[in-house]
C-alpha cells in the first residue's frame, strides 16, 4: 500500500497518535504524517503510507487554510484557551464589522511573527515547549510568513470566527494575539480546524473509524494515489530508458525530448508512476524518489 490518506484528525489526539493508530489499523509500520496539527486542533492531517513517505517533505510544504475562533479579553501562556490564564481584560466595546475587518487587513500579506514558546519548533536542538516546561527563557526570532487572506465569518462581542489562508509555518495562535492587539485588547485562540492542506480538503477527509471499517471490508478508497495529491506533469518513457534510470543512470533530455521542469513524475507505458524525476544541470534526467 503506497500513497496518501486525508485523515480527519479529532481533537485530543496528537498527530503521532493518529499515525500509531493507522499503523495498527493497516498493519504496517511505514506510515508518517505530512505536517503536525496541534493535539487540541482538528481537521486535515495528510498522512503518507508506504513509499509515499518519500514525499513527506513535499507534503509539508504548501499553503493551508484554517477556521479558528479568537476569544477577546484573555491572554494565556500557550496562546489558546487550554493554557494558564495570564491576564484578563473586560471587553466593554462592541467592535463594528468594519473595525474588525480593518484589523484583519493590517495582518494580511507578508508579516513577521514570533512562534509561540509552546510549540514543537526546534531551537538549539530542543523543542521550544521543552524550554517552556522548564521555565527557561529563550530568545525566539521572528519569522516571515504570508497571510493570503483573513475572512471574518461571524462575530459577537468577545469572540470572532475567522478563516485564514496562510503559508507554511504560520502560527494561528500568534495570529490571534496579533489580531487582538490590532483591536486594542488581548485575545487567545479558542478553536482551530484545518480545512485544507496540500490540495486536501476537509470535505473529502476520512475519520480513523471510517478508514478502519473500509480496510476491514477490503475497500481502500481512502488511499490517494501520488498524482491525486501532486498534480505534476507525467513524462512517459520507453522501458529501456526506465531501466537505465532504475540503475541510477542519467538520461539525456534529448533522448527524452522534454524541456526542463521543476517537478514531474516518470511513468511507463502502462501509466504506472515509477518515481519523481530530477533534472541534473539542465542536461539530463535521473530518478529522485523511486515510488514503485
Amino acid at each position: 500500500m503506497n500513497g496518501f490518506i486525508n485523515v480527519l484528525k479529532p481533537t485530543a489526539m496528537s498527530s503521532h497518535d493518529v499515525v500509531n493508530r493507522l499503523r495498527r489499523i493497516l498493519m504496517m509500520k511505514k506510515i508518517g504524517h505530512g505536517g503536525t496539527l496541534d493535539p487540541n486542533a482538528a481537521g486535515v492531517l495528510p498522512v503518507c503510507v508506504g513509499k509515499g513517505t518519500k514525499l513527506s517533505e513535499l507534503l509539508m510544504t504548501g499553503d493551508k487554510t484554517y477556521l479558528f475562533k479568537l476569544r477577546l479579553g484573555i491572554k494565556t501562556d500557550t496562546g489558546d484557551i487550554y493554557g494558564q490564564l495570564l491576564e484578563e481584560k473586560p471587553v466593554t466595546l462592541a467592535y463594528s464589522q468594519n473595525a474588525i475587518e480593518q484589523a484583519l487587513l493590517q495582518l494580511t500579506g507578508s508579516i513577521w511573527q514570533k512562534p509561540p514558546i509552546y510549540s514543537a519548533l526546534k531551537m538549539n536542538g530542543k523543542k521550544l515547549y521543552e524550554y517552556a516546561r522548564k521555565n527557561q527563557w529563550v530568545d525566539i526570532p521572528k519569522r516571515n510568513v504570508m497571510v493570503y487572506a483573513l475572512t471574518l465569518k461571524h462575530y459577537c462581542r468577545n469572540e470572532l470566527l475567522i478563516e485564514a489562508k496562510v503559508s507554511k509555518g504560520t502560527y494561528i495562535r500568534t495570529l490571534c494575539e496579533d489580531i487582538a492587539q490590532a483591536l486594542g485588547t488581548i485575545g487567545t485562540m479558542s478553536m482551530l480546524i484545518r480545512t485544507e492542506a496540500k490540495n486536501l480538503s476537509i470535505d473529502t477527509s476520512y475519520t480513523l473509524e471510517e478508514i478502519s471499517n473500509e480496510f476491514l471490508l477490503g475497500d481502500n478508497r481512502f488511499l490517494l494515489q501520488y498524482d491525486q495529491v501532486f498534480p505534476w506533469e507525467k513524462v512517459m518513457l520507453e522501458d529501456n530508458l526506465i531501466e537505465r534510470l532504475l540503475h541510477g543512470q542519467v538520461v539525456s533530455l534529448n533522448d527524452i525530448g522534454m524541456n526542463p521542469i521543476e517537478h514531474f513524475f516518470i511513468v511507463d507505458k502502462k501509466h504506472t508512476i515509477i518515481g519523481t524525476g530530477l533534472i541534473k544541470e539542465n542536461q539530463g534526467v535521473k530518478i529522485d524518489k523511486r515510488l514503485f
